[in-house]
């Protein structure tokens, strides 16, 4: 059907690196910044429903949701010992 409308999408993915920013810049920087594995994110989706995923070797975590509104958190009691959130993350 060409007759343009498009649908909405139903799902997104919500996906992020956990990481020490060893170089300051803000931005994952692979070789030079630390992913950091076994971090427990919680992501809560538009309709309240609650998704713990922890990081891989890679830091690397992922995670389907409904369309919409969408928070992310990690679990600071995960985090090695020294390591806190910066502002913004």
């Amino acid at each position: 059907d060409n007759t343009g409308y498009v649908s909405s999408p139903t799902a997104g993915t919500v996906d992020g690196t956990v990481y020490v920013d060893v170089d300051l810049d803000g931005n994952y920087t692979p070789g030079t910044d630390t992913p950091l594995s076994g971090v427990t994110v919680t992501i809560t989706d538009v309709n309240g429903g609650v998704h713990n995923v922890v990081t891989n070797a890679q830091g690397y975590f992922s995670q389907t949701v409904p369309a919409g509104a969408t928070t992310v958190d990690v679990v600071n009691a995960d985090l090695p010992a020294g390591v806190t959130l910066d502002s913004g993350s």
